[in-house]
């Protein structure tokens, strides 16, 4: 398990903000084809990376991360 994914599950604000910078584009892609509007697609992203934070704790480390936040 990386270093990031320890301080996420942790529930650390820089480690959250860091899986933002490395997934936050992908999460926004997806947003984007499911709704099909990128103003509501950049709310969804929002609320998944807030979600995300809530439920860090929740995560297991054995797994990848992406499938998870998507």
């Amino acid at each position: 398990m990386s270093d990031v994914v320890d301080r996420f599950i942790a529930g650390d604000a820089d480690a959250v903000r860091e899986i933002y910078r490395l997934h936050g584009r992908a999460v926004f892609s997806v947003a984007r084809s499911m709704t099909g509007d990128a103003e509501l697609a950049a709310d969804v992203v929002q609320q998944t990376f807030l979600k995300a934070w809530k439920a860090a704790a929740t995560f297991d480390g054995r797994r990848e991360l992406a499938p998870w936040l998507y």
